[in-house]
C-alpha cells in the first residue's frame, strides 16, 4: 500500500512538472501548483516567469533548476 501511495505521488509530481510545460505562462501554473506548501509561491513563481518570458529559460524558484526552450509567452 506505502508503495503504491508513494508511486501516486511521484506521478502527480512528474505530470505538474515545468518540464512538460511549454510555454512560461504554463510553467508558472505548474510552479504555483508544485509550491503550494510556500506561502511566496505567488511571488517566486511570476518572477521566475518574468524571467522565462525574456530568456525563454524558467528557473524553478525552490529547485534552482534551470529548464531551457519555452515559448516566451
Amino acid at each position: 500500500m506505502r508503495v503504491l501511495v508513494a508511486c501516486s505521488i511521484l506521478l502527480t509530481i512528474a505530470t505538474l512538472s515545468p518540464v512538460l510545460a511549454e510555454t512560461c505562462s504554463l510553467a508558472v501554473v505548474h510552479c504555483k501548483q508544485q509550491g503550494i506548501r510556500h506561502s511566496d509561491r505567488e511571488e517566486k513563481c511570476a518572477a521566475a516567469g518574468a524571467q522565462c518570458i525574456r530568456t525563454g529559460t524558467f528557473t524553478g524558484p525552490y529547485t534552482g533548476r534551470a529548464i531551457h526552450g519555452f515559448t516566451k509567452q
